[in-house]
């Protein structure tokens, strides 16, 4: 009796929709029946996607990356390709944190005067 040989299934990302991180790091998870090669380009450039992972695991920390669109692409060892899942980067604001470690400036001022203040009235 012989069995019939198993037809693998083509990799697919877990997520369907766009993946948006404001820290520019982002794991990135997918399902396959066997090795594959993770590539990332910039979305709309037209350019050569850089190969970013090879092999069996099912998921990909990605970090570093700079403000911008992206599109993210798994091949399987046939060749075949997955359509594209956006991962879209938007740092957070310089201004917004400069502003949020001089109000943490303020409130760590406040706090020692107020310890000195009452350490000179006892």
């Amino acid at each position: 009796m012989t069995s019939a040989p198993a037809i693998a299934s083509p990799p697919a990302f877990s997520a369907s929709e766009p993946i948006v991180t404001d820290t520019g790091y982002s794991l990135i998870e997918w399902r396959s029946d066997g090795p594959v090669s993770l590539e990332i380009a910039r979305a709309g450039g037209g350019m050569t996607p850089d190969t970013l992972y090879e092999g069996t695991n099912k998921s990909f920390f990605i970090s570093g990356l700079a403000n911008g669109t992206y599109d993210l692409t798994l091949r399987d060892a046939s060749g075949a390709e997955t359509s594209a899942v956006r991962l879209e980067v938007a740092h957070q604001s310089l201004t917004q944190a400069l502003w949020l470690v001089a109000l943490g400036a303020v409130v760590f001022l406040l706090i020692v005067a107020t310890i000195a203040k009452g350490a000179r009235d006892d």
